[in-house]
């Protein structure tokens, strides 16, 4: 494996100046920069990556934590974080706790403590994963930011307006002339379920029409 001195000697620079062309190329001039990478190109240096991460205590890795991977809603979200992360320079590592064998409290807690041992910079936890464990986003010692509705706010988080977007779908049932309209609604334990259904009920009245209790029915997800 190249090293960075036998980078330094082909170019005929320091080990210094190679690590700011590498590292902060702003404080090299254009021809000591030109020469520095001709000489990784020719040799196919690359950086040690663990070398890297001890020196700067970084790892440039976010993680991602998942209820459900097979969820279309999961994987437009990981496909999106993954193209606006790498944008930055950030890798994504996935951890999807909806797998066979033992319960998704088990596979979070040791997803979380594998997150802590692999110092990730940052981490993204999808609404469901942490179901009933909320409170294990107290302990964490890192960036972290939650997708959904989040009580104790223990962390940065972003949420649907789920009162507002069922709101919408009954608004615009009602006013296509629709009045007697079946409602699958989302399971009651979920406080999301519960919001789009009580908004999309809103919407139906808002527009002239009253719901029909007995063309209600609670379903999943």
């Amino acid at each position: 494996m190249t090293t960075i001195s036998e980078v330094a000697e082909r170019a005929g620079v320091s080990r210094t100046t190679v690590s700011h062309v590498l590292n902060h190329a702003e404080r090299v001039s254009e021809h000591l920069r030109a020469r520095v990478l001709q000489a990784v190109e020719e040799l196919g240096y690359s950086p040690n990556p663990q070398a890297q991460s001890l020196r700067t205590g970084r790892t440039n890795i976010i993680a991602l934590l998942i209820p459900d991977i097979l969820n279309p809603f999961y994987t437009e979200l990981v496909k999106t974080a993954q193209t606006e992360l790498e944008a930055t320079g950030l890798d994504t590592m996935i951890f999807n706790s909806d797998v066979p064998g033992g319960h998704p409290e088990d596979h979070n807690r040791e997803y979380l403590r594998q997150i802590r041992n692999k110092r990730v910079d940052g981490l993204i936890v999808g609404n469901f994963a942490l179901h009933r464990m909320h409170d294990v986003l107290l302990k964490l010692e890192m960036p972290t930011v939650f997708i959904g509705d989040l009580p104790n706010q223990a962390v940065d988080s972003v949420k649907a307006d789920d009162f507002g977007g069922g709101e919408a779908m009954g608004r615009y049932l009602a006013y296509k002339g629709h009045t007697r309209i079946a409602h699958i609604t989302g399971p009651k334990h979920f406080d999301e379920a519960m919001a789009r259904a009580a908004g999309f009920e809103a919407g139906l009245r808002a527009g002239g029409v009253q719901p029909v209790p007995d063309l209600r029915y609670e379903g999943t997800y």
